[in-house]
């Protein structure tokens, strides 16, 4: 052995060159060296930092984990904006365990596994989300931001939803006139009595169906007795719920006709009672539609107006009452 090393020192010695070149290499060695060592200490590029969430139990402790990714990666405990951070956290449900990195996650299955063999599978799996690749530049600048990361002033929202549901869905409430004909207040004869009716929608939808019902009409029929002119004119009221099905509607409620008489001293009153309706509607433009209506109304008795104990014109106690009109407005279906 003695006699190796004095051979080496010879040759070292009767060789200036040979030295020269050895001490060389043995400080580009050392070099290498400490740098792979500072690498491994500080992080470096391609290393990894395992940040352990504390919102759920992990079927490992983090000095098992840390091991089995530290056999796999560099890894480095300190902060470093070089090194890849991986989160590791409760997955979504019972044995799951949560691994995400900047640019790709994944779900690991790790039920009924005990701790070593878990923090193995997690370590893998980190090893395989620190090597997705980012998305390339354009795709990034392609893909429009989430809603949720820019959201509109709350103010701003409610304002536009609210304006939305009022062009959908239009006023609650419709208008209608209907150039209609009555029979009923003077026997068979046909009276003409325009009738105007608001209907306001029961509830916030567009098609809800109940609504609430007011019509009010004009009519007037006369009678000739002992050459002279008899004349009676009333206001028919009704008020009522009111049922819409697709573009039919049926109504019922409360009904008065209001009267009075010239020619002859019949006086004013009212006919009370209830009526019941159907109507029709369909689209015409805009909030406008078509609509047809009609009425039954039936009262408590009927009035027979006289002169000298002769009968001159008799109403009720029902009359039928015919329109055919135009609607506007948002209560329609």
């Amino acid at each position: 052995m003695k006699f190796a090393v004095g051979e080496l020192g010879g040759a070292l010695r009767e060789s200036p060159l040979t030295g020269r070149h050895a001490r060389r290499s043995a400080a580009l060695l050392l070099a290498v060296a400490a740098g792979l060592a500072s690498a491994g200490a500080d992080g470096g590029d391609g290393a990894v930092r395992v940040e352990l969430a504390g919102d759920g139990p992990l079927p490992f402790s983090s000095a098992q984990l840390l091991a089995a990714v530290e056999a796999r990666l560099p890894l480095t405990r300190a902060p470093d904006a070089t090194a890849t951070a991986v989160r590791i956290s409760a997955g979504s449900g019972a044995g799951r365990v949560l691994v995400s990195a900047p640019f790709a996650q994944l779900e690991v299955l790790v039920g009924g596994k005990d701790a070593p063999e878990a923090a193995r599978l997690v370590a893998l799996a980190v090893v395989d989300v620190t090597r997705a690749p980012p998305p390339a530049p354009e795709l990034v600048a392609a893909t429009p931001p989430p809603a949720t990361t820019t959201p509109a002033p709350a103010t701003a929202t409610a304002t536009v939803s609210a304006a939305a549901r009022a062009t959908r869905a239009g006023p609650p409430f419709a208008v209608a006139l209907y150039p209609g004909v009555s029979t009923g207040l003077g026997g068979s004869v046909v009276s003409f009595e325009p009738t105007v009716d608001l209907s306001l929608t029961l509830g916030r939808a567009a098609k809800a169906p109940w609504r609430i019902g007011l019509s009010a009409g004009y009519a007037r029929t006369s009678a000739a007795w002992n050459n002279q002119d008899f004349t009676l004119s009333t206001l028919p009221l009704r008020l009522g719920p009111r049922w819409r099905w697709r573009w039919l509607e049926l109504g019922a409620g409360a009904a008065a006709r209001l009267y009075d008489t010239a020619g002859l001293d019949g006086g004013r009153g009212a006919l009370l009672g209830a009526y019941a309706s159907l109507g029709a509607a369909g689209p015409l433009a805009g909030r406008f539609q078509w609509t047809a209506a009609a009425v039954c109304d039936g009262y408590r008795e009927k009035v027979v107006f006289r002169a000298a104990g002769e009968p001159v014109l008799t109403t009720g106690p029902f009359v039928f009452w015919l329109g055919v009109g135009a609607r506007w407005g948002g209560g329609a279906s």
